[in-house]
């Protein structure tokens, strides 16, 4: 995996010592296959420092690197799938208290399948908005892991409409 422009931010930062723009600010790994998806919720989430991935097991690799304080995961990846690397994260010790959020265009029958994935905080159905986004990862920040739906979907069943499985 490649560093992007925004790790190399990171790394600069903490490498001089001098905070830089990023001083304090949560930081997230986004990992999408889609190069502009990515984009949007880098600008999106604007203030907050993003890590970016294209594969789920750069992604996963990533995390366990960086230790975030919160991942945005798309379900169809090329390497592993959002969900098996939500599965994996919420598994693993060192990274199961860590939020991680769920998108996904491929409609219900992803979003059934995210409600039976433990450590999953979040599903946010694309296409959404930049404020559903940031609202999604505001409230996931601050919400404790134990299973429970943040966001718009405090019950699944509530998205938009559409039919979910919630966990547990």
């Amino acid at each position: 995996m490649s560093a992007t422009g925004r790790e190399v931010r990171r790394e600069f930062e903490q490498a001089d010592g001098s905070g830089g723009p990023g001083a304090g600010a949560a930081r997230l790994v986004v990992a999408d296959d889609d190069a502009g998806i990515r984009a949007l919720i880098g600008a999106a989430l604007d203030g907050y420092i993003v890590l970016e991935a294209a594969r789920g097991d750069d992604a996963l690799a990533l995390v366990r690197r960086e230790g975030p304080d919160l991942v945005v995961l798309d379900v169809q990846m090329p390497g592993l799938d959002g969900l098996t690397v939500a599965r994996r994260l919420a598994t693993d010790p060192a990274t199961a208290a860590i939020p991680v959020i769920l998108c996904s265009g491929v409609g219900p029958a992803a979003a059934a399948a995210v409600g039976r994935v433990g450590g999953v905080s979040a599903f946010l159905p694309k296409p959404f908005s930049p404020r559903e986004l940031r609202t999604t990862v505001e409230r996931a920040l601050g919400a404790p892991k134990a299973g429970r739906w943040v966001g718009e979907q405090e019950r699944p069943e509530a998205s938009r409409g559409r039919p979910l499985v919630g966990p547990g």
